[in-house]
């Protein structure tokens, strides 16, 4: 604890908060609990409640499952009161990801007649309207439509993606991915102070299969302690040059492994790990700024493209997210992960692109370490809180 302050760091720990809260009442109370500690100012406390009261609006269908099935069954207890909240819809592009994985929930319930199986049948027949930028309104306050603004007019000067690129072959990858790593050890070694090397720069790599491209945890956010992890993810997008050097820009070096390495440095006095608005925000940034600047200005381009989804407002729509990504040159499963994302998961796609747009005017003419330097320097907390800065 830095002198002066007259608490410890609060944190608010699980990634996707905003999507279990409404239907997780010990996750909910554990957040109101910090949101009224000393810690947190009061602009602050009124934001974080903002964001309670529309995220705990909904069931996510997606996360629900996806919770149950990973063993969470806190959340079961509180299911037969929720007749009044608004169930997610699934596109029918999208439904037969959550088939499969009813199927692993009905296993996990051992019940032919749970409510939950009432809620996911009701998520197939109802019109949910997409509210993303909502969310973004409570974050960004008064800057919401200059950020939007900026980012559909650089859209119209940037690049077309160029499709059909080179896959990367794994011994090739396992190099790059070897220079990004040493990409982050210089970085580190550079922004950090000698006594502070002991923060963990270190991570372990698994593979899987499936939809998406990759993740960074933290070894604060993992149950493995003694190392961050990275996760890839192998599918026909994953590998391609375009996608797969932005990835390693996001997810290592300058983006999520560089961020909270230097965060453990900062230490501001309320970390919200769920502010996805300034976490991945970040991450984002920093594929429009790393190593391959080929790739970086497309990456760019896509996600200023991605702007004009934001006017998608009702489940039949989804189409029109599907075509775009099928457009853009991604395979079949992303498409659909894409469409599925946006529908169950409101404003996490938003809060990538925005979130950059805030970091591209916040730190031009400044290094990426000014942000670190001003979280240690003052009071600040560690939210989406673009709006008190």
């Amino acid at each position: 604890m830095r002198a002066g302050r007259l608490c410890k760091t609060e944190e608010i720990s699980p990634w996707d908060w905003r999507h279990r809260i409404g239907f997780d009442a010990s996750l909910r109370g554990r957040i109101l609990e910090i949101a009224n500690s000393r810690c947190i100012s009061r602009q602050e406390k009124q934001i974080i409640n903002e964001l309670i009261e529309y995220f705990t609006d909904y069931i996510s269908v997606d996360c629900l499952i996806n919770t149950i099935t990973e063993g969470d069954y806190a959340a079961l207890a509180e299911i037969r009161f929720l007749e009044k909240t608004k169930i997610l819809s699934v596109p029918s592009i999208c439904q037969g990801i959550i088939l499969r994985k009813y199927n692993q929930l009905e296993r996990a319930l051992k019940e032919e007649a749970h409510p939950i199986m009432d809620m996911i049948g009701a998520a197939f027949d109802t019109q949910h309207i997409a509210r993303p930028m909502e969310a973004m309104g409570i974050v960004f306050g008064d800057m919401l439509e200059d950020i939007i603004d900026y980012g559909k007019e650089e859209s119209k000067i940037a690049p077309i993606n160029v499709n059909q690129q080179k896959s990367i072959l794994p011994d090739d990858a396992q190099s790059i991915l070897k220079e990004y790593e040493k990409q982050l050890r210089s970085g580190l070694t550079k922004d950090l102070p000698t006594h502070e090397s002991s923060v963990k720069q270190s991570f372990t790599l698994k593979t899987t299969k499936g939809a998406g491209f990759a993740e960074y945890w933290p070894w604060f956010l993992t149950e493995k302690a003694d190392t961050n992890e990275l996760i890839l993810y192998e599918n026909e997008d994953s590998l391609r040059e375009d996608q797969f050097y932005p990835t390693l820009n996001h997810e290592l070096f300058p983006g999520h492994a560089y961020f909270y390495q230097l965060m453990e440095r900062a230490r501001p006095r309320f970390v919200d790990h769920g502010a996805y608005a300034l976490v991945e925000g970040w991450a984002t940034w920093a594929e429009w700024n790393g190593l391959k600047p080929e790739y970086a200005s497309h990456s760019r381009a896509f996600r200023l493209r991605s702007l004009s989804l934001l006017d998608c407002e009702s489940a039949c729509n989804a189409i029109d997210i599907y075509t775009f990504m099928k457009h853009e040159g991604y395979g079949e499963e992303n498409a659909t992960e894409a469409c599925l994302q946006f529908f169950q998961y409101p404003s996490l796609g938003a809060s990538y692109t925005l979130g950059a747009i805030w970091f591209e005017q916040y730190l031009s003419g400044k290094k990426p370490l000014d942000f670190f330097e001003e979280l240690s320097r003052c009071d600040r907390g560690w939210g989406d809180f673009f709006r008190i800065w």
